[in-house]
């Protein structure tokens, strides 16, 4: 993914080295000051790894796909803005690292919530606190 591409009210685009700060701020992790959240963020930035979703106000959320895994695509990250949830962020950065994948059949999606992350854990059809189910 070289082009933004608009996606009616917000652009995905790939995310360049210098919005490393600005996707902590939008972090409900990394905000809260967990230093190695910030460093992979960095890090991610730095590898040209990131894709953000962005509108008029700023960033609204960013994906990490990593080609680590027997160089099959893997989303280790998708994280949306507090403020941006609801709008359907999180699906069209997941819709577009899929469109961009190298190996769009090897894609893979691991749906489980970290426990850290109670904002997203109440957001979804999970109850906060419990353990979200392992695919199997």
């Amino acid at each position: 993914m070289d082009d933004s591409v608009d996606l009616g009210e917000f652009v995905v685009r790939r995310a360049s080295e210098s919005e490393s700060d600005a996707l902590v701020v939008i972090d409900a992790v990394a905000v809260e000051g967990d230093v190695g959240r910030q460093a992979s963020i960095r890090k991610w930035c730095q590898q040209g790894l990131v894709v953000v979703a962005e509108d008029a106000s700023g960033l609204l959320g960013y994906c990490v796909v990593e080609y680590t895994f027997f160089e099959q695509g893997l989303v280790t990250m998708l994280m949306v803005a507090p403020s941006a949830r609801g709008r359907g962020v999180g699906h069209r950065l997941l819709n577009a690292v899929a469109a961009s994948c190298t190996n769009p059949q090897a894609l893979h999606l691991d749906q489980r919530l970290q426990p850290a992350d109670a904002a997203t854990a109440s957001t979804s059809r999970l109850e906060p606190g419990r353990p979200s189910p392992r695919p199997r």
